[in-house]
C-alpha cells in the first residue's frame, strides 16, 4: 500500500515492552505476506467500501441498488487466486439467496 514503510517504520518505533498490543503488532507487521496481502485488498475490494456507502442511502432507488451489487459483482469476479475464488463463491452464494432484493 502507499504508506506501507512509513506506517511499518513507525511501529517499530515503538517499545513493544510498554503494552501487549504494541508486541502483537510487531509481530503482525514483520509478516512477510502482509504488504502484498494489502496491496491484493486495495486492488480487488475497495471498490466494496464506497458500493456499501452508495447503498446505504434511503433515497437510492432499487433500480440504482441493483446496479451496484451488480458492479461490485463484475469487479470481484475480476479477482484472482484462491482467495479472489472464495470470495466470488461467498457472493453468489449470498446473492442466490435472494434475501438482499
Amino acid at each position: 500500500c502507499e504508506h506501507f514503510s512509513l506506517i511499518k517504520r513507525v511501529i517499530m518505533e515503538l517499545d513493544e515492552d510498554d503494552a501487549i498490543s504494541i508486541k502483537k503488532v510487531h509481530d503482525l507487521i514483520k509478516e512477510p505476506n502482509l504488504e502484498c496481502n494489502l496491496t491484493y485488498i486495495k486492488s480487488n475490494c475497495s471498490a466494496l467500501a464506497s458500493a456499501i456507502l452508495r447503498l446505504e442511502k434511503t433515497s437510492c432507488p432499487l433500480s440504482e441498488s441493483i446496479k451496484i451489487v451488480l458492479d461490485v459483482q463484475n469487479t470481484i469476479d475480476k479477482a484472482q487466486n484462491k482467495i479472489g475464488t472464495a470470495v466470488q463463491l461467498k457472493l453468489k452464494t449470498v446473492l442466490e439467496k435472494k434475501y438482499w432484493i
